[in-house]
């Protein structure tokens, strides 16, 4: 849900003239006014909101070092399995 605050004057202004444009999907519009900068701004803000967002570039490297100490991890394990059992195939 989306809810506009009463002193929200230019906006609440504006919503009521914009006009889908047929030719650009999701966009309205250009006025001589400025409701449609207002309703782009508008627009802009909620996508922003809840669009999906790309995780940090440190947080992603993080996640990649932690997957490929999980694998050596069980690298070393079937390792140390297969050579406690006497076993030589790799």
């Amino acid at each position: 849900m989306w809810l506009i605050a009463e002193d929200c004057h230019e906006l609440l202004d504006a919503l009521p003239v914009l006009v889908a444009d047929e030719e650009r999907d999701g966009d309205v519009v250009k006025t001589e006014s400025m409701a449609d900068d207002i309703g782009d701004t508008a627009r802009y803000g909620l996508k922003s909101m809840v669009a999906p967002h790309a995780k940090p570039k440190e947080q992603e490297r993080q996640e990649l070092l932690d997957s490929y100490d999980e694998q050596l991890e069980r690298i070393r394990k079937r390792r140390a399995t297969k050579a406690g059992s006497g076993s030589t195939a790799p």
